[in-house]
């Protein structure tokens, strides 16, 4: 028996005294996490004792609707599988396991196997999948168990979350044509239109004719981190502190750069089919990072081999400028990051050394200005509103975190004609709360909030001044 919208421990104990009292036998309770009280709450319901539960099942329909999300994100996105594996994760630890929402493309077997194989990856073998077809049944009969080197499907992260007028429109019209007060509409694609997508739709199309405010976000792996949860990424966090605040729709746009290269052109390039009112330049420390390492190690494309070389700018022998793997779709790979041996770290900070030695950081921190000369121009040619966020403190080597440290106090001092426009990344905790994990790599709920929180304190006094759009 499946309890849809559960968010305490107290509904499922209730449906279990309930069914009991009235003599109505049943084998087992399948509490459906769909509401993002219910994720929030789940670590406190799994404490309690669940006698008749064995597992939890997952409504991402209903949770995408919650969650404010148009379109919504199906198991084809990084940010599905960022919701199942914070939730297997806490189930694994009380016992119990997962059952996977439904999948709406009805007759795609590919996407459907596909699917399967990253739930497996993610969960192992002890997992259950909800089925709407016979062939979806079928294959999940007659699946065997993904092998190790299998490759998982290649995932993009959506960038761009401004939804076109003309996308709504049809979406909208499609499910109201076929529409016979039965729920779910069937597409002539056969994918399973859900009510609560419909929903989402009418919501965002209600915003129309609000006035805009275009947020453009430049940086790396942070606006799309993969194991925060999309809703609690800074921009949504953002968006809603905005939006709340002042009656305007926030639109969010997202430029990955991982190489200093071509990082303008991609600016110029967005602004043309993206008109942009804020600017955020993230200062990412990965590209100067590797710029400062004498020896090198690197794929010229996602599934390449391992090429190596030396970086050495006065020769101009810089292979560290020449791949950019942000821009390509990769492979979902559920494995975590480990800590490295002492040996590890001590012999990266050996490599850092001897590139400082030869001038790779002052090589990459003109490089920085160059890039920062051209986006200020820019953006004060384009009343475009600019602020340069300052590079989080890394802290998973040594002289990674001494190299963070100057690089934002000589950001800092480049831009000191204009000093409002920089927003420090650093800080030891936020309301007491640590800002990254224990190897120093992925940014804590709490760094998310306390970035959301200084660029909405920079945003909201301009946003008078910023050229609104109609």
């Amino acid at each position: 028996m499946f309890l849809p919208k559960v968010e305490s421990a107290q509904q499922i104990l209730k449906l279990q005294n309930d069914l009991q009292e009235n003599n109505i036998s049943f084998d087992e309770i399948i509490p459906v996490i769909e509401t993002k009280v219910g994720l929030k709450n789940l670590s406190s319901i799994l404490k309690s004792d669940l006698k008749k539960v064995k597992r939890f099942a997952f409504g991402h329909c209903d949770y995408n609707n919650d969650c404010g999300n148009f379109p919504f994100f199906h198991q084809d996105s990084r940010e599905y599988w960022t919701w199942i594996t914070k939730i297997f994760k806490e189930l694994k630890l009380y016992g119990y396991t997962i059952v996977n929402s439904p999948c709406l493309q009805l007759d795609n077997e590919v996407y459907f196997l596909n699917m399967l194989n990253i739930l497996v990856s993610i969960c192992g073998s002890d997992c259950a999948q909800v089925t709407l077809t016979k062939t979806q049944t079928e294959v999940c009969v007659s699946y065997s168990v993904i092998k190790p080197d299998a490759e998982l499907p290649l995932m993009g992260n959506r960038l761009d979350f401004k939804v076109p007028a003309v996308y709504i429109e049809s979406f909208i019209k499609e499910f109201e044509n076929k529409y016979h007060e039965k729920g779910f509409v069937i597409s002539n694609g056969r994918v399973l239109i859900s009510p609560q997508e419909y929903v989402a739709a009418l919501n965002y199309r209600k915003k129309a004719n609000l006035p805009e405010i275009n947020f453009t976000f430049l940086g790396g792996c942070f606006p799309v981190q993969g194991n925060m949860p999309f809703e609690n990424r800074f921009h949504q966090l953002l968006k809603d502190k905005v939006e709340n605040c002042r009656n305007v729709k926030f639109n969010i746009n997202i430029i990955r750069y991982e190489r200093f290269k071509n990082c303008f052109n991609k600016i110029e390039t967005y602004n043309k089919s993206h008109p942009i009112d804020v600017l955020v330049v993230s200062i990412r420390p990965e590209p100067v990072l590797r710029l400062i390492k004498l020896y090198y190690k690197f794929k010229k494309n996602p599934g390449g081999r391992i090429e190596r070389s030396l970086n050495i700018p006065l020769l101009n022998k810089i292979d560290a400028e020449s791949y950019d793997l942000l821009s390509a779709s990769t492979r979902f790979n559920p494995v975590e990051n480990t800590a490295n041996s002492k040996m590890h770290s001590a012999l990266v900070d050996l490599n850092y050394f001897f590139g400082m030695l030869i001038g790779n950081y002052s090589y990459a921190l003109e490089k920085y200005k160059e890039l920062l000369k051209d986006i200020i121009k820019f953006t004060n040619n384009r009343n475009i509103q600019l602020i340069v966020l300052g590079p989080p403190e890394r802290t998973n080597a040594l002289f990674e975190k001494l190299i963070t440290l100057r690089l934002e106090k000589d950001i800092k001092k480049y831009l000191e004609y204009i000093p409002e426009c920089f927003v420090s990344g650093r800080s030891q905790n936020y309301k007491g709360e640590i800002l990254f994990d224990s190897l120093g790599v992925y940014a804590t709920k709490a760094y998310h909030l306390m970035i959301a929180q200084a660029l909405y304190e920079k945003i909201l006094p301009n946003i008078a001044d910023i050229n609104i759009r109609k």
